[in-house]
């Protein structure tokens, strides 16, 4: 059979086939995880489906598909779903919408965020990295030394909340980027663009791009860690 063109049927449709035996093959493991990739879903729905999908053959056959539930259970938690908020994948401003997008990354990381950024005096941006500190997210901020010292400057509170944290360019050229990469020893990405961590931003026209593709994402990592190792030297 044909899969469908829109991404959820056929996501429903890899779902229901699987159920058709009580057996979660390799194949169809392969399968749905291909096509969970194109949609946006949650472990919780998925769960929540294969629950009502197991209810209506009990109810349809009077069969019941308890092994395939376990493996399908198993395999909805264990998924490396997309993040439903970068599945856009490119923003713009003005408005709202790229500092939304910086706020909900910052929100999910689990275990790093290094933010390397001109300057920083968006107070909602600062205290998300605030609220990941707290949760024990090590958080590693690159910014331009003198922008410490402009008016409405969050990084110095930033720093007094965990000094380590906190890694000052000292080049002399201007350290003019904006990228955060996210979670750089699991399956990390990043999101970078134009867009300046100010309060004036989100009047401006900008741009933010998420970069996921493996390779990128290290050439950002050591690009990061370069810029660390030359801000070090006094």
């Amino acid at each position: 059979m044909v899969a469908p063109n829109c991404p959820e049927l056929a996501l429903e449709l890899c779902i229901n086939q699987s159920a058709a035996d009580d057996i979660l093959s390799q194949r169809e493991r392969k399968q749905i995880l291909r096509a969970l990739q194109e949609v946006e879903i949650s472990p919780k729905e998925l769960i929540e489906y294969s629950f009502y999908l197991a209810e209506q053959v009990f109810k349809e056959e009077q069969r019941l598909v308890t092994n395939w539930l376990r493996d399908f259970v198993m395999l909805a938690n264990q998924a490396d779903l997309p993040k439903p908020f970068l599945a856009k994948g490119v923003w713009f401003s003005p408005g709202s919408g790229i500092r939304n997008v910086l706020l909900e990354a910052i929100k999910t990381a689990e275990k790093t965020l290094d933010v390397c950024v001109y300057n920083l005096t968006d107070d909602r941006l600062a205290n998300a990295l605030l609220s990941a500190i707290d949760r024990g997210v090590q958080v590693t901020i690159l910014t331009e030394r003198a922008s410490m010292f402009q008016r409405g400057s969050e990084i110095a509170s930033l720093r007094n909340r965990g000094a380590n944290t906190i890694i000052v360019e000292r080049s002399q050229r201007l350290m003019h980027h904006k990228y955060l990469i996210v979670d750089r020893e699991l399956r990390g990405y990043v999101l970078s663009g134009s867009y300046n961590w100010t309060n004036s931003a989100i009047k401006n026209d900008e741009n933010l791009v998420l970069v996921s593709e493996e390779s990128r994402v290290r050439q950002y990592c050591e690009n990061f860690q370069k810029m660390l190792e030359r801000g070090n030297k006094k």
